[in-house]
């Protein structure tokens, strides 16, 4: 397999172009190959040209031409690096057998080597890449402008030979892996950004084979990549952190280049330059050996609960003199496999939580704690991250940061397996009595009983009452209209002249309709018996008795 980026670079030479034109001089553009690997402590060493010693990390690339002509190396690292040039075979104990040229510093900058050589076509040549110091590691680049593409080989067909040993170097293959940052993936906030709503997926990565590999993405999406080593925390996305990269390559993709120890444990993360951005995206991987990407599969898991009058509250400081208020639920938790969790709490309240061990006590809040946090992500989104045991019992306490605040919270487990849920409900509440001013945010049952067995009986009297003050006055009137009707017709037999009236045994005139203000006393008096009216006849006979202080009650409603 062929490592090779052919780009034609007529940027360095539109001047040149420009100027022989009207000369009408025909000017051939230069073809520019780039070559990207590295040395890593797993590299093979010799003892370079003109070195001291055999500790040398070295990088041997096989160069085949295909067009006679003047070529130009040029290396760009950050380390001191060192080039020689050779003919093919190489004894790699006596390099400068086979040498035809070598350099140091002759590059644009002055720690970079630049060969520039007459080349013959169809043949191959050796381009060995060191450093000037012993015992240096790193990526590098080789650039080669030539009149003609050149190829640069790494694999099992060239072999670097020795009087006493063969090095055989391994071939380039590319690997791909395709995925989708979607709803589903987890959110974070990546290293430099002040937002926590980056759609990230996480690969794990093991090298079989210590080597330089070069990471590139592809998708129409602006993807940035994160490299990471031994673990990832998305709580603290530094951490680990030996590489990263956002426009390394074409069409706003990245492309990250390092080099991978055996058997070590890396992470590649995926994720957006922009927050909130979904897509397919492909991952090719070049390197001497093919690299599966597992990815890492998070599961959430969902809980929901609140803060009432009736849930249990403790102080949150744990002082015996201390008459906080703090409502709180305690929900055991439990998963199926060892791992790191991480417990996201949303809610409009401004929460606190603890993890304990065991158990939890509300009384002694320090004992058995682990660890605690309050607003641990953005929003007051509070979270908690913890490497739990899948045979140990833990508690979750989630309280306020304030004291009497009332309200509903969801908590949301991420973690390798599904976390179970069970709340704890306490046998006494340590500080329940301490928060009853929350009761007419709350009312219950019994106290709305109460207030119906009171308002009720009122409403009752009130409507007898009116009805009674309804009844009196129709009869007040209907008896006063009686009496001026008899005024009147005693009145005119008055006026009648040498006319003797005669009273009849049988004419009785009702006497004057009872007046408002008497009726009005004796409603006042029912008001104030109201109590008495709930006892026996003869007792209500007494109280009447006693309030006319001792008129008999039998009187003439009339008077």
């Amino acid at each position: 397999m062929i490592q090779s980026v052919h780009r034609t670079q007529y940027e360095m030479f539109n001047n040149l172009l420009m100027k022989h034109h009207l000369d009408g001089v025909q000017v051939n553009a230069l073809v520019t190959t780039n070559y990207t690997n590295g040395l890593s402590s797993y590299s093979s060493t010799f003892m370079r040209p003109y070195g001291q010693t055999n500790n040398y990390y070295f990088h041997a690339i096989a160069v085949r031409i295909f067009s006679t002509g003047s070529y130009s190396f040029t290396s760009q690292s950050s380390f001191d690096i060192y080039g020689s040039f050779h003919n093919y075979p190489v004894d790699i104990t006596i390099p400068s057998q086979s040498m035809i040229a070598y350099n140091d510093d002759g590059g644009d900058d002055e720690r970079q080597f630049r060969i520039n050589l007459n080349l013959q076509s169809n043949k191959t040549y050796v381009l060995i890449v060191s450093t000037f110091a012993t015992n240096i590691t790193g990526c590098f680049t080789i650039i080669v402008e030539g009149p003609s593409d050149v190829e640069l080989i790494h694999n099992d067909h060239f072999v670097v030979e020795s009087t006493t040993t063969t090095t055989t170097i391994l071939p380039i293959i590319t690997s791909t892996y395709s995925g989708i940052l979607s709803s589903n993936n987890l959110q974070f906030a990546r290293p430099t950004s002040n937002s926590n709503n980056y759609y990230y997926q996480a690969f794990e990565i093991t090298a079989p084979v210590n080597g330089a590999y070069i990471f590139t993405s592809s998708s129409t999406i602006d993807t940035y990549g994160y490299f990471y080593s031994d673990s990832f925390d998305s709580l603290n996305p530094d951490l680990n952190l030996i590489a990263s990269n956002d426009d390394g390559d074409d069409n706003r993709q990245f492309r990250i280049n390092i080099i991978l120890q055996f058997q070590r444990k890396y992470i590649l993360v995926v994720t957006t330059f922009e927050y909130n951005i979904r897509g397919d995206f492909l991952i090719k991987i070049v390197g001497p050996t093919s690299l599966d990407l597992t990815p890492i599969k998070q599961i959430k898991s969902y809980y929901d609960d609140g803060f009432y009058c009736n849930s249990p509250t403790f102080s949150r400081l744990g002082l015996p003199d201390d008459h906080s208020c703090y409502f709180y639920q305690a929900i055991r938790i439990e998963t199926s496999m060892n791992g790191t969790y991480r417990f996201f709490i949303n809610s409009s309240m401004d929460t606190f939580t603890y993890l304990y061990k065991n158990s939890f006590n509300a009384s002694r809040p320090f004992l058995n704690f682990i660890a605690s946090s309050d607003d641990g992500d953005i929003n007051q989104q509070l979270q908690i991250s913890y490497n739990l045991q899948s045979a140990r019992r833990y508690i979750l306490v989630v309280t306020t940061t304030r004291e009497n605040i009332r309200g509903t919270f969801q908590i949301i487990a991420v973690g390798s397996s599904s976390v179970y849920f069970e709340q704890i409900l306490p046998a006494t509440y340590y500080y329940q009595s301490l928060c009853d001013s929350c009761r007419p945010w709350h009312p219950n049952r019994s106290s709305g009983k109460r207030t119906i067995a009171i308002v009720v009986p009122i409403l009752i009297v009130l409507i007898v009452i009116i009805i009674i003050c309804c009844c009196c006055c129709i009869y007040r009137c209907r008896r006063k209209k009686t009496s001026e009707h008899h005024q009147n017709i005693q009145r005119s037999e008055i006026d009648v002249p040498y006319t003797i009236p005669l009273t009849r045994s049988s004419d009785h005139f009702e006497p004057h309709p009872p007046s408002y203000e008497s009726i009005l006393y004796f409603m006042i008096i029912i008001l104030k018996n109201k109590y008495c009216f709930q006892k026996t006849y003869h007792f209500e006979r007494f109280c009447m008795r006693k309030e006319y202080s001792g008129v008999d009650v039998d009187v003439d409603l009339e008077h």
